[in-house]
């Protein structure tokens, strides 16, 4: 399956699952995105929403993805390719969001991922619950609010190889003038974490 970019202002349910694929050219053309601060390229990630915009304004507005179906990247292979053939900083996610505004996530099952499971970057008003989410990639995040407001996280299910939440707004930001200070954050959360097997 190729790299999903079409989401927007739109209310649905899934289809029972999503996959993604090892192959690079699924993942092109690069995105604008951001990691740790730093706003660069990168690959795109399996579902793409929004355009990615440090001035403010919202791309998208009221989007919902629910059901009981799952999203299933490529893992830690896909992230793997993409780090070797282009660093580090450039694998994509496996759900980036991006100015968005009143977002709701539920239900699923989200696995998998090359890098960091969700991102949100500049979105406000964006609730996450009852979701099941899977990942062992390195850098493998479960969710990571970043630069943004108005967040809601609760009764979802972590097994991870990295943080199950990390709140990012950057490391460097202040410095070249493009900080963006999370100021609304509400984090009601309620969640049952699950360790990692050592093998």
């Amino acid at each position: 399956m190729v790299a999903l970019s079409d989401l927007s202002d739109s209310s649905g349910k899934p289809s029972p699952s999503r996959r993604g694929n090892v192959d690079l050219e699924d993942y092109l053309p690069m995105i604008h995105n951001r990691f740790e601060g730093w706003e660069l390229m990168s690959y795109a990630s399996l579902i793409n929403v929004g355009v990615m915009n440090h001035n403010g304004g919202f791309s998208v507005e009221n989007l919902r993805i629910c059901g009981q179906g799952a999203i299933t990247g490529a893992g830690g292979a896909l992230g793997t390719a993409m780090q070797n053939k282009s660093g580090i900083r450039s694998r994509g996610r496996l759900i980036l969001l991006m100015n968005c505004k009143n977002v709701d996530l539920q239900g699923l099952t989200i696995q998998n991922s090359p890098c960091w499971t969700i991102q949100y970057v500049y979105c406000e008003g964006v609730s996450l619950h009852g979701l099941d989410i899977k990942s062992t990639a390195h850098n493998g995040d479960g969710i990571d609010p970043d630069s943004s407001d108005d967040s809601f996280i609760f009764n979802c299910c972590f097994s991870t190889g990295d943080d199950c939440i990390a709140i990012k707004s950057g490391k460097i930001l202040k410095v070249i003038g493009l900080a963006s200070q999370p100021e609304g954050y509400v984090l009601r959360i309620v969640i049952l974490l699950k360790a990692m097997a050592s093998q």
